[in-house]
């Protein structure tokens, strides 16, 4: 089973690619060095909460998606909502 990192991670990364922008322009974006965001999107240093909505509003996806999980009620309400 996949570890809560790992799925954030995976998210993030998957996130960025979307946006279309490259790690160097969300970097720029968060006023971060490309090497600490990507540290941060690597799992080897944690986000400060600061950092977390950067990175959210550059890849245009709300915190709670990126950066925590859903519970399975969750989940079924937002779908039933679509």
């Amino acid at each position: 089973m996949e570890k809560k990192e790992e799925k954030v991670n995976r998210k993030l990364k998957a996130a960025i690619v979307l946006s279309g922008k490259t790690q160097m322009q969300i970097a720029e974006e968060c006023f971060m060095s490309a090497a600490s965001l990507s540290r941060r999107v690597y799992g080897k240093q944690e986000f400060s909460e600061t950092e977390m909505r950067s990175v959210a509003t550059a890849v245009g996806k709300p915190v709670s998606e990126l950066f925590f999980e859903e519970n399975e009620n969750e989940k079924e309400e937002k779908e039933a909502q679509q």
